[in-house]
């Protein structure tokens, strides 16, 4: 107890300090790269202050249209609203909001390595997510890392539920994974992470059931808004955020007429260079030759529906 007790503080230390580095020039203004994207964020939730209605985001392009658009979930876009009515219009709470919730997510990733693998390599993987290239888009206006946060903590408490039972956890993992996926549906693939537990003949039947309805849910409610609502209002109102393309055609862009930038988009783009790119290819061969069998499941259904949510994004990966 003593030691787990010494190690949640040092993790805890590291998360806070981290935290409290990224505040430097928080209230910077949305100027940096994505500028675009933190610029439409912003304003799809100020307008929020005068039409809440959730289920019709308004950029402030309009005509005929009221500027109603196509877009993720807006549960980041809301939240900023809210914090909009309490304190004021300021662009830079949108970062503030990013950085908080994506910090926070942090601990969730630490404790979910350690329960793959061990407590020296958990540490080792929250340095090295606190140093990639995610948490250069966490002190952005952007939901991006937002709702990878949100995931990873829904993952979190639905392992605790197959492996502890307690309810709340199934409630609380529901929620967040629910949340996280509809602002960023490609976030589904961390769902993967719950085959280990889930293959874990240890763990009961009747919780694995719970976490199969209540994900059964969760892409009820991803898949009424991403291929029923988005194309009604892509339709009626013809304005659009978010542009996939069937399979086949991702995979003639992204594999043959592509194929050279989309190498340099997976090699160069979230390594910064070719040896990171080899040392971690290197790593996972060396992971999985002494992996588990739902080890290896976990990580082949990973890298299938990377590959897959790479094709359905076409020119915009």
């Amino acid at each position: 107890m003593q030691f787990r007790n010494t190690r949640i503080q040092i993790v805890g230390i590291l998360i806070g300090a981290f935290f409290l580095l990224g505040l430097e020039y928080i209230t910077q203004p949305p100027l940096d790269h994505h500028s675009w994207r933190q610029t439409l964020t912003i304003t799809i939730a100020r307008n929020f202050l005068d039409n809440p209605n959730f289920f019709f985001l308004r950029m402030d392009i309009g005509g005929k249209t009221d500027g109603i658009m196509a877009c993720e979930f807006p549960i980041f876009n809301y939240l900023l609203a809210g914090i909009f009515k309490l304190f004021g219009t300021h662009d830079w709470y949108g970062r503030l909001l990013n950085w908080s919730v994506s910090c926070a997510g942090l601990w969730f990733f630490y404790d979910i390595v350690r329960k793959c693998s061990n407590k020296r390599t958990a540490l080792i993987a929250l340095v090295a997510m606190m140093s990639s290239i995610t948490f250069e888009y966490a002190r952005k206006t952007m939901p991006d890392t937002f709702a990878l946060s949100l995931v990873t903590m829904g993952v979190w408490f639905l392992w605790n539920y197959l492996e502890k039972r307690n309810p709340w956890h199934l409630a609380a993992g529901f929620i967040l994974a629910t949340c996280g996926i509809l602002s960023k549906i490609p976030f589904l693939i961390l769902l993967t992470f719950l085959m280990i537990p889930f293959f874990n003949k240890e763990n009961e039947f009747k919780p694995k059931r719970n976490v199969v309805l209540a994900m059964g849910v969760t892409a009820a409610c991803v898949g009424w808004w991403y291929y029923y609502w988005m194309p009604y209002l892509l339709d009626t109102f013809g304005n659009q955020l978010i542009w996939p393309v069937s399979l086949k055609d991702g995979a003639k862009t992204v594999l043959i007429d592509r194929a050279n930038d989309s190498w340099r988009m997976l090699m160069e783009q979230p390594f910064h260079y070719r040896i990171p790119f080899l040392l971690s290819v290197m790593g996972l061969g060396l992971v999985w030759t002494g992996a588990s069998a739902r080890m290896k499941w976990f990580t082949v259904a990973y890298i299938v529906l990377f590959f897959l949510f790479t094709l359905k994004t076409g020119i915009v990966f």
